[in-house]
C-alpha cells in the first residue's frame, strides 16, 4: 500500500529489469524503462495502473526516481507507467510484438488493436511485420503523444 505523502522510488536495476529477483516493497519497486531517470526532472509528474496512483518527482539519483505519493492506493504487479507530458524512446513494436504479429497473421486475424502509436510510422513498421499475407488485417491505433 503506498500512502500520500510517503517517499516511493521507482528503480531500474539493469541486470533484472522486469523486478523478477527484486519485487520491491512498500518504499520501491523496480521498472524496466531503462531511460526513465534521464526522462525525469523534479517537478515533473508520474502515473502508475492508469493514473489510479499519483507520483510527482522529488529527485533522480543515478537510475533511481525518487517520488512523493500523491494519492493513497494500492500497488499490484505488472501496473504499466505513465508520464505525462514526458516523451518517451520506445520502439513501436518489440520483438515479442512481432511474433505475436506473426502468429496473428497465422491464425488469421482480421483486427490488430495498437496501443502506444506515436507516429504513422508507428503503423507503417507494423503494416511491414505483417507483411502480404497480412495486407487485409484492419489496424486501431491508440495514438500516444506522450
Amino acid at each position: 500500500k503506498l500512502e500520500a505523502g510517503t517517499e516511493f522510488t521507482l528503480k531500474y536495476i539493469a541486470d533484472d529489469p522486469p523486478g523478477l529477483n527484486n519485487k520491491g516493497n512498500s518504499s520501491w519497486v523496480c521498472q524496466d524503462y531503462p531511460k526513465l531517470a534521464e526522462s525525469m526532472a523534479p517537478g515533473k509528474q508520474i502515473c502508475i495502473d492508469d493514473g489510479l496512483i499519483s507520483l510527482t518527482v522529488k529527485r533522480v539519483e543515478g537510475a533511481d526516481v525518487v517520488c512523493e505519493v500523491n494519492n493513497t492506493s494500492m500497488l499490484g504487479e505488472t501496473k504499466g507507467i505513465n508520464l505525462p507530458g514526458t516523451s518517451v524512446d520506445l520502439p513501436a513494436i518489440t520483438e515479442k510484438d512481432k511474433s505475436d504479429l506473426i502468429f496473428g497473421v497465422q491464425q488469421g486475424v482480421d483486427l490488430i488493436a495498437a496501443s502506444f502509436v506515436r507516429k504513422a510510422g508507428d503503423v507503417r513498421e507494423i503494416r511491414k511485420v505483417l507483411g502480404l499475407p497480412g495486407r487485409g488485417i484492419m489496424i486501431f491505433s491508440k495514438i500516444e503523444s506522450q
